[in-house]
């Protein structure tokens, strides 16, 4: 009832469960969504070509906020056929929630696999996982990386803590990696305390690091399947060009992610002037005013 008798639609998933929340009812409500005003808070900077699904045909979103001045470009430039007045250029409402609290923290955090998981089951939220799974290149590169004694030991002497955090959409493998000694498995996240309290986040393609960057904090690319990643993935590469924009080195192997690593942990973790540069430079503005630029677009709806 409430989705029914409402103007405005505003959430950070753009899923079609979230706008036709009726079931098998849906062809018959989906008339009342024309007078409706979807507001897409996206739940991370688009940096890929999302084309195929964020398309004005396909979702016919009101307004998209967008958090750097590239990602607002490229909904413009690429075949997404919104108008200007359709993208917004304010900042993410949860970057005024971040915050800094330090606690030592280094979280590897990798993206999910679209290969590796089952489709989306909107009952339980969770896609479910396959047979085999530790027989894949994805489970024995990261169970490689946890158990790497270099690693382990370079940790453990400055006192930093590993953490492991696999993608909500990979939950389904979560026990696979119990046990590990010196790494503590991240089971049920509340990703704005791990950003406060990691000290380096290591990802292979998430658009997640782009919180902990707003945070000015160092991030390591660990793409040991560069080649073939965007084969089995929901989306294209876009305009990010993690060697020329990233946050933070690119690793493709074992050996070269866990030296990069240990050279940060020789460091204390510290930012370095090329990608502080970098981060200045791709968000718009890095204040804690996104909600009220956001709530003023809304309103002038």
């Amino acid at each position: 009832m409430l989705h029914l008798i409402a103007d405005k639609i505003i959430s950070s998933a753009g899923d079609e469960y979230v706008f036709h929340p009726f079931g098998k009812y849906n062809e018959v409500f989906k008339e009342f969504n024309i007078a409706q005003s979807f507001i897409f808070l996206q739940h991370g900077v688009t940096k890929d070509d999302q084309t195929a699904w964020l398309n004005r045909y396909n979702m016919n979103f009101k307004g998209i906020v967008t958090a750097a001045r590239r990602e607002y470009e490229s909904f413009l430039s690429l075949p997404y056929y919104y108008n200007p007045e359709n993208i917004w250029l304010t900042g993410f409402p949860r970057f005024d929630r971040l915050y800094q609290d330090d606690q030592g923290k280094i979280t590897i955090m990798p993206t999910w696999r679209k290969n590796l998981v089952s489709e989306m089951n909107f009952v339980s939220e969770m896609r479910g996982g396959k047979a085999g799974f530790k027989d894949t290149s994805y489970y024995r590169f990261y169970k490689n990386l946890l158990t790497d004694e270099r690693l382990l030991e370079a940790a453990e002497k400055n006192n930093y803590q590993l953490c492991f955090l696999l993608h909500p959409a990979m939950r389904a493998y979560e026990d696979a990696f119990d046990g590990l000694k010196g790494v503590t498995i991240i089971k049920h996240a509340e990703y704005r305390r791990i950003y406060a309290e990691s000290s380096l986040v290591v990802t292979d393609y998430s658009s997640a690091v782009f919180d902990f960057a707003y945070l000015r904090k160092p991030v390591v690319y660990c793409q040991f399947d560069k080649n073939s990643f965007y084969d089995n993935h929901l989306y294209r590469q876009g305009y990010f060009d993690y060697e020329k924009d990233g946050f933070g080195e690119v690793e493709t192997t074992l050996e070269g992610i866990v030296n990069r690593i240990i050279e940060y942990i020789n460091e204390d973790c510290k930012l370095k002037e090329k990608y502080l540069k970098r981060i200045n430079s791709f968000f718009n503005v890095l204040d804690t005013n996104n909600c009220e630029r956001v709530l003023k677009k809304i309103l002038e709806i």
